[in-house]
């Protein structure tokens, strides 16, 4: 079993920033290249607004998804790296402001459409200011690749942690290449001898307000906003502001370092903030202090809810509990463990408690906010010479405005506690990813990993739009099939820059599936809008192909199975209708199997419990009905005393044709029997040959039982 390490958040958030309406408008003025090819696009040189994440028309359903999740990675600073800008202009690499705990990826963009090309592989570009790290980007003159270098400050002074060769095609990556591992691809433009060095990006001053979070991607949404120099957390939806939120007070670092109890508006640095999918609840996750040996930062909690107005005035924001929202769960943490509340973080000199509360994700319905809690385990040191730590995950229910655990939260929690006296914070792949389970359900709500299923509907829907798109587009839609395709491993990595989880890498495959699903929800939808009459399919055609059968389905079942909604036998290729086969009481199963010579066909119908065939015969221009003969004796008996009680199936299904005047039939039936020590099932089940006399239509020529 693979075994996924906590990821470190060693200063996670320095410098925070979004892209509020005024820099959405700065970024329009320069958007006078969109759509140039990079050979005549403008030349950039100045830092660009924060990067607001906006998907191409043909991506935007995924964005619906993005939003369920109650996070907008993007509104929170995605900025454009300066010093990444193509010669002309067109493309661009957009980074994240704070550093690499989050496993987010970088993203190459075109400026100024602001079109997301690609995910770069490699570790992210964006570190803390004060680490030893570099990254540096070269372009080829005619922007047709560019390649990007990340180095370390060693012992034996700078070295090379990555050189990577991106090439692009078309306006898309065509392909990365690992220069360390295939030096041979150097290309002839790359100075070969070029020693890394000290060359790095830092983001461009924020703008005040800072926008913290969104609700949505919507024009009209709720925003966090704080004032660089800090200051209370506003909130405003759209252009207008509410107010403030209240306040909670807590042990913190002030701006000089020393401890002291501070409100959370007097606390320096930005808050992580998180909106809940229906936007009436926010969660607001708050440095307090940071080990200036470790790094490692200690958060506090806060959740407050949305106040409506009665009168219809502008609504409010207030605390969601009387108590702080961590030390609620901590709490809860100690009642469920049986823990003594003095051994979880206990206070140091300056009376600061190692333990801390961070966000993993809000429940689609709202009705639940996961968090993961992580304290000192009293003063414990492992055998490796390691801290020992608490580690525990637990519910808020925005319902009854406390804290629980459930059945699989509770098989999270149980894997984590033998580790409680040692300094490993593994979790197994079972686990992961942790979501959010709705009110009304438990563990995992959504597949892991792009099933064959997914990609089966994903097959159907494509499937059905090309056979009703016109032929002069269809190679345009096989076109955009393809890029999308080529462009699922961005989304995904989308998808993991907007769950704001340590456990990056473990939700990728949780992109593919969301992606795959929703681009075969989108093909579909355009499929039922593309089909001109009744969703129909010409199927079980004839030997000669003189004759088929037309199927009709209801509007939405693009992959032609399950119940029928209309049977016609059709003269080919006039479609003349010969025969209406349709049974609207047998409809759950409807198929025609043909003779070899096309003379005969076994028309097999069935209910839910029942299935029977008929053979139609030719005569003249049109079909005509044999008639069956009885399998009655070849039902289950009943012994001398007992009695049926209840019916439960029966089929005669043909399975094929043994020439063509004699049929195979797959018989079965089933049903239970009251006998004196209670009820129990009597099954029989044969191979039945039968074959066409010329007189009474159908025999039966051989039975056997199986």
């Amino acid at each position: 079993m693979r075994v996924r390490r906590w990821v470190s958040w060693c200063a996670i958030l320095f410098l925070v920033g979004g892209a509020g309406r005024a820099q959405d408008r700065e970024l329009a003025a320069i958007d006078k290249t969109a759509g140039v090819p990079e050979s005549k696009a403008g030349a950039q040189a100045t830092w660009m607004p924060d990067f607001r994440w906006g998907w191409p028309e043909a991506n935007a359903n995924f964005s619906e998804i993005l939003l369920a999740q109650g996070t907008d990675a993007f509104a929170l600073g995605y900025y454009l790296d300066e010093r990444s800008i193509s010669p002309k202009g067109f493309y661009g690499v957009i980074v994240p402001r704070f550093g690499g705990a989050m496993a987010g990826r970088n993203f190459l963009v075109e400026t100024a459409t602001r079109r997301i090309v690609g995910v770069l592989e490699g570790p992210g570009f964006a570190f803390p200011p004060k680490a030893k790290v570099s990254w540096s980007y070269r372009w080829a003159p005619d922007g047709a690749s560019f390649a990007i270098e990340q180095a370390h400050l060693g012992n034996q002074g700078w070295e090379r942690d990555g050189w990577r060769l991106v090439l692009l095609r078309e306006n898309e990556i065509e392909k990365q290449i690992d220069l360390l591992k295939e030096p041979r691809k150097i290309p002839a433009w790359l100075e070969r001898s070029q020693p890394p060095g000290e060359v790095r990006s830092f983001p461009p001053p924020p703008k005040a307000p800072l926008v913290l979070a969104r609700s949505s991607h919507q024009e009209n949404c709720w925003t966090v906003q704080r004032e660089v120099a800090g200051g209370p957390l506003r909130m405003a939806l759209g252009d207008k502001r509410v107010g403030t939120l209240p306040p909670v007070r807590a042990l913190a670092d002030d701006a000089a370092g020393k401890a002291r109890e501070l409100g959370s508006d007097e606390i320096p640095g930005l808050p992580l903030s998180f909106f809940s999918p229906d936007e009436r609840w926010l969660f607001v996750n708050q440095i307090v202090h940071e080990d200036s040996a470790t790094g490692e930062l200690t958060r506090l909690g806060a959740i407050y809810r949305r106040k409506d107005a009665a009168d219809g005035a502008m609504a409010t924001w207030e605390l969601a509990t009387s108590i702080r929202s961590d030390e609620l769960a901590w709490q809860k943490f100690c009642a469920l463990e049986n823990i003594a509340e003095e051994s979880v973080g206990p206070p140091d000199a300056a009376g600061l408690r190692n333990r801390t509360m961070e966000f993993v994700a809000w429940s689609r319905d709202s009705g639940r906010l996961l968090v993961e809690l992580r304290a000192r385990n009293g003063t414990l040191i492992d055998k490796d010479g390691k801290e020992a730590f608490y580690r525990w995950f637990g519910y808020f229910n925005t319902q009854t405005l406390a804290f629980e655990v459930d059945r699989d939260l509770g098989l999270t929690n149980a894997e984590l506690r033998p580790n409680w006296t040692t300094g490993d914070g593994s979790i197994s792949d079972a686990h992961l990813p942790l979501r959010a389970a709705d009110l009304d359900q438990t563990g995992t709500a959504l597949p892991l990993t792009v099933s064959a299923e997914e990609d089966h509907q994903l097959k159907v829907a494509y499937t059905a739009l090309m056979e009703r798109t016109p032929a002069k587009d269809a190679d345009s839609l096989r076109q955009e099939q393809r890029r999308w395709l080529k462009n699922r491993d961005t989304l995904a990595r989308v998808h993991v820059a907007q769950r704001w989880t340590r456990f990056g890498e473990s939700i990728v495959d949780e992109g593919l599936f969301l992606a795959t699903r929703l681009r075969a929800e989108d093909l579909g939808a355009r499929a039922i809008q593309a089909q001109p009459g009744p969703n129909t399919v010409l199927r079980d055609k004839s030997p000669g192909g003189k004759f088929g059968v037309l199927y009709t389905y209801a509007e939405k079942n693009l992959a032609h199975d399950g119940r029928v909604r209309g049977m016609k036998l059709l003269a080919l290729p006039s479609q003349r209708v010969l025969q209406d086969l349709y049974d609207e009481d047998s409809d759950r199963s409807l198929a025609v199997l043909w003779a070899p010579d096309s003379q005969h066909f076994a028309y097999h119908f069935a209910s839910r419990r029942v299935g029977e065939f008929t053979i139609y015969a030719r005569k003249g221009d049109t079909f005509v009905a044999l008639q069956s003969p009885d399998f009655h004796a070849y039902s289950p008996g009943v012994k001398k005393g007992e009695q049926q009680t209840h019916f439960n199936a029966s089929d005669n299904a043909p399975k094929r044709w043994l020439g063509s005047r004699r049929l195979l039939i797959d018989f079965s039936m089933n049903y239970d029997v009251q006998a004196v020590k209670g009820i129990y099932t009597v099954e029989s089940y044969y191979d039945i040959i039968v074959a066409l006399d010329g007189k009474s239509g159908v025999i039966v020529e051989k039975a056997t039982k199986k």
